[in-house]
Parts: structure tokens; C-alpha cells; sequence
């Protein structure tokens, strides 16, 4: 069971991933997030205390919430993947609440 400010902290997580997506104009190429996430301490392969492992809660534990969508670049050989807002993000915030949120905390 997650403690509040642990739910809390990966909310925070998910926020910088939603503004990462933005900031690469609605689809963050996979290894541009792992260089942010890496420069922030995260890597993949490695648990972080709060987050568990970062690959898994991307790839999948998001995916399968539908807060991210992350799929193969078409005609990408080899294959390269991106991540997308997910429809259960659009229905929660929106782009101007992630970057203010985002404004707040810089």
C-alpha cells in the first residue's frame, strides 16, 4: 500500500513525463525521456524507492492505466518507440494545468 506522499511523489513523476511529452511536441522520443529521467537519477533497470522500477512504471503500469500511450515509430528500423499522453491523462488535466503545475514548481 503507497502512503500518501508516496502517491503524491508519483504523481509529481507522471507530470514530468505528461511535460516531456509537450516539450517534444506531443510524442517524446524513448531516448530522450531516459536521458531526462537519467540526468533526474532515474534508470531504468534500477528501483527507486518510491517508484519501483522507471521501465516498468512507463512501459507498463501507465500504459495499462491509459496515462501514457507508447508505441513503435512507424517505418523506425530499427525499431524506436515514443510516448504519447494517453486518453485517461486528456480526461484528467490538460496540457495548460501539467505546464502550470510544472511553472509552480521551477
Amino acid at each position: 500500500m503507497l502512503r500518501d506522499g508516496q502517491r503524491l511523489s508519483k504523481a509529481g513523476f507522471l507530470v514530468v513525463i505528461l511535460c516531456l511529452i509537450i516539450m517534444y511536441e506531443d510524442c517524446a522520443p524513448e531516448e530522450e525521456v531516459w536521458a531526462e529521467l537519467c540526468r533526474m537519477g532515474l534508470r531504468p533497470g534500477r528501483k527507486h524507492y518510491i517508484y519501483g522500477e522507471p521501465r516498468e512504471l512507463l512501459t507498463h503500469v501507465w500504459v495499462r492505466e491509459v496515462y501514457l500511450e507508447y508505441q513503435q515509430v512507424p517505418d523506425s528500423d530499427p525499431a524506436h518507440y515514443e510516448f504519447l499522453w494517453g486518453p485517461r491523462a486528456y480526461v484528467e488535466t490538460s496540457k495548460f494545468k501539467v505546464l502550470e503545475y510544472l511553472d509552480r514548481m521551477g
